[in-house]
This record gives C-alpha cells, structure tokens and sequence, in this order.
C-alpha cells in the first residue's frame, strides 16, 4: 500500500516530478501540460528576458518555447532530465532570435558594434537609479557574444553549477569556466561606469 499511495496516477498533478508530467503530456494530458507551464513560465521568462534584453520579445519567446515542447513532447526520451532539455530548448531559440533580431541599439554579436563604457554611461550620473541601472546591465549582457552570454546567464543569474551548464550547453566544463571568465571581464568592462553599483 505504501508504494500504491505515491504511485503517479494517485498523485495530484502538482505533486508530479517534471519527468512524470511530460509522460503525462506524451499520453495527451492537458492537465500535466498546464501544471509544467505554470512550474516553469517565470523561470523561462526570467532567462529569456536575460538573453534578449526585451520583456516583451521574452514573454513572446517563453510562451513559443512551451508550444514546442507540447509539440515534440514524443522527442523527450525517458530517463532524462526534463530540466537540462527544457533549458538547452530555450536558450537555442533565443539565441535563433537574437541571429534574426535587428537591433536598434547594439547589433547582436558583432565587435564593431558593441557598447562602450561611454555609452552605458550616456544616461549620465543623475539617473543612475535601480530601474535605469537593471536596464543597462541587462543591455550590457545582451550585448557579450553569445557563447559568453549563456554561460554568464545560466551560471551567475541563474545560479546553475557548471556541472549541470556545460551538459546543457554540450560542452566540456572547463569551456564553460573559460566562457565565465572572458565573459565576466568583458561585462566588467562594460560596466566600468557602474563599478560602485554594480557587484559581478
């Protein structure tokens, strides 16, 4: 009776683990799909929101990130983390965004046209509050090459280990520790004007 009574079918959906739902999604339960988008929608938001650098852009991105996981959901193969599969799903259309994306402040990826200390700081000294300050480092993130900018933002945003970074990104974890620290130098760089307010 004890292994009945925590047995998936007798679990409510929320009690469900992730890899448990999407069993439950492959079987075309709608219920299992509902309870995985309202687990993970914030999270999904908060990284794209981070890869981007446009909360409207990243509410678009996660909820176009959820249909292709309930579109392919026969593609997640039993025994894996849903975890590492959802994430690498995310950051790779996000980065096939920021490929597409024409951006009117810093073009994605392209040394010539990355920020300078001098234009983060254009806002000038006097506006430097939270709201102006979140806004440019969130600009300064968007603007480090991609490699850099999806390591800085699973591991030092979202807290990832690099354990668990370099399995979703398919790469060894000593790219991912050289990843970090070229990134991390390049966003202090560019933070240089907010060195007293900004802690990397």
């Amino acid at each position: 009776m004890e292994y009945m009574e925590h047995s998936p079918e007798n679990l409510s959906m929320p009690d469900l683990s992730d890899e448990a739902l999407m069993e439950q999604i492959q079987q075309g339960s709608r219920a299992a799909y509902t309870t995985l988008v309202e687990r993970y929608m914030q999270r999904a938001f908060a990284l794209a929101c981070r890869m981007v650098g446009n909360p409207d852009d990243a509410r678009d991105l996660s909820q176009d990130v959820f249909l292709k996981i309930y579109e392919s959901a026969d593609k997640f193969k039993s025994g894996h983390k849903f975890f590492s599969w959802f994430y690498r799903i995310l950051l790779n259309h996000c980065l096939n965004f920021k490929r597409r994306k024409v951006w009117t402040v810093f073009h994605d990826d392209t040394p010539g046209d990355q920020p300078t200390p001098e234009l983060v700081a254009e806002a000038g000294p006097h506006e430097r509050g939270d709201v102006i300050l979140h806004q440019y480092v969130q600009r300064a993130i968007a603007a480090l090459p991609k490699h850099q900018r999806t390591v800085i933002v699973l591991c030092d945003l979202e807290g990832m280990p690099q354990t668990e970074a370099a399995k979703i990104l398919k790469v060894s974890e000593g790219t991912v520790r050289s990843r970090l620290h070229y990134g991390r130098q390049r966003l202090k760089g560019l933070l240089a004007p907010f060195e007293n307010e900004v802690t990397l």
